[in-house]
């Protein structure tokens, strides 16, 4: 049953949670995810660790620090509290806000956090690759519990585990080729590649400045996605370079 916002407002969690915005290594835009980390205000009580559904409101924003009545203002999220030991060793309990629809630099901000429903435990997981994918899983589900659109990026879930990859409720098969190439593409949606990188990244060896194969491997995919997206090309071609994912 889908939650509506009123429901889900009522599920808060925690009192406000204030802090500034601060610098980190960058980790979370490494894999696709770009995140923001708040350094909480000194004596902030936290609530246990976990990976929630929040909201926050940055004081850069006109009308800052009146946070009720000022819906417009607010940007859905989705808050890891914890380490994060898939790609760190230090155990640090960090918060790190990953906010939806969202493309700004917010680094100096102070910023008003508000929790509502845990959606997981923090675990960790044996490749990047494969916490991409739970935090993919992550966003789908805060964005159904807002209301919110989901974009065709979030659509697209992969498991290279057993290489799989499912577009919204249909699974979309692919070659073992045409499964690595469009892996590659989609776990780093921030990155352009050569078709020369695409290549020797998926074939294993050098291109000699021939991709031919990338091409058709690449005109296949885009066949067997496109019934699914309503015409839309989720591979996009860098003119004179080579190929990006684009699921937005």
């Amino acid at each position: 049953m889908k939650m509506t916002e009123k429901k889900a407002e009522e599920e808060l969690l925690s009192g406000e949670i204030r802090g500034e915005i601060i610098h980190k290594r960058g980790i979370g835009r490494l894999v696709g995810i770009p995140t923001a980390d708040l350094r909480p205000d000194q004596g902030t009580q936290l609530p246990g660790t976990g990976v929630y559904a929040g909201k926050i409101l940055l004081d850069s924003e006109e009308g800052c620090g009146e946070y009720p009545g000022r819906e417009s203002e607010r940007y859905c999220c989705a808050v890891h509290i914890g380490p994060c030991p898939t790609m760190d060793s230090d155990k640090a309990v960090l918060v790190k806000i990953h906010i939806l629809d969202f493309q700004r630099e917010i680094f100096g901000s102070r910023a008003t956090l508000r929790l509502y429903r845990k959606i997981r435990d923090v675990r960790s997981f044996d490749s990047a690759s494969l916490l991409l994918a739970q935090i993919e899983k992550d966003c789908l589900e805060i964005r159904r519990l807002w209301g919110m659109e989901v974009p065709l990026a979030s659509r697209l879930t992969m498991d290279a585990s057993i290489r799989q990859a499912v577009l919204g409720d249909r699974e979309i098969y692919l070659s073992e080729k045409e499964f690595a190439v469009l892996y590659l593409l989609w776990s780093h949606p921030d990155i352009s590649f050569t078709k020369e990188n695409i290549y020797e990244t998926v074939w294993q060896e050098p291109s000699n400045q021939s991709c031919h194969a990338v091409e058709n491997t690449v005109y296949q995919i885009r066949k067997k996605l496109r019934p699914f997206t309503c015409g839309h090309e989720t591979i996009k071609t860098i003119t004179g370079f080579g190929y990006k994912y684009s699921g937005s």
